[in-house]
């Protein structure tokens, strides 16, 4: 199977060093390219004002800034950005109803994880690009469920 996402830049988000530094090293592992980590949110849409990246991974519950606000300012800013969750409350399933409408279950991974499920993450935010015509803007959030129905 093609990968994509290979060699793609990446900027992990979380307000744990472990958790920012075990991610890292996994996706690294999984060939891509992490060039930058970020505590919250303002750090991370500070860094995203000046540099590019192919992906953001977020973490939910950090301080200054909320990881679901984080996710909104991005692609409020920055429609066409790949990004995808890391956090404890994706194995919650009141938690993932609560957004079900804004955001695809499916860019929602649980911790601990393994390199297996980032690559099911990785393989899923490059097949919806693909579904979308080669781009991530889609017309509504509705597109975006459609598109996660046809994987």
């Amino acid at each position: 199977m093609t990968k994509p996402w290979v060699g793609a830049s990446v900027l992990v988000v979380d307000d744990s060093e472990k958790i920012r530094k075990k991610l890292s090293e996994s996706l690294t592992e999984l060939g891509l390219n992490v060039i930058k980590t970020a505590e919250d949110g303002v750090q991370a849409l500070d860094f995203l004002k000046t540099t590019s990246v192919d992906i953001v991974t977020i973490d939910v519950i950090m301080p200054v800034m909320h990881g679901v606000e984080l996710y909104r300012e991005i692609k409020k800013r920055f429609p066409a950005q790949k990004a995808f969750f890391v956090t404890l409350l994706a194995r919650e399933k009141k938690f993932i109803d609560a957004y079900k409408d804004e955001i695809p279950e499916e860019l929602f991974q649980g911790k601990p994880f393994t390199k297996q499920e980032l690559e099911q993450k990785l393989n899923f935010l490059y097949d919806l690009q693909l579904l979308t015509g080669g781009s991530d803007i889609m017309e509504s959030e509705a597109d975006i469920h459609s598109a996660a129905e046809q994987l």
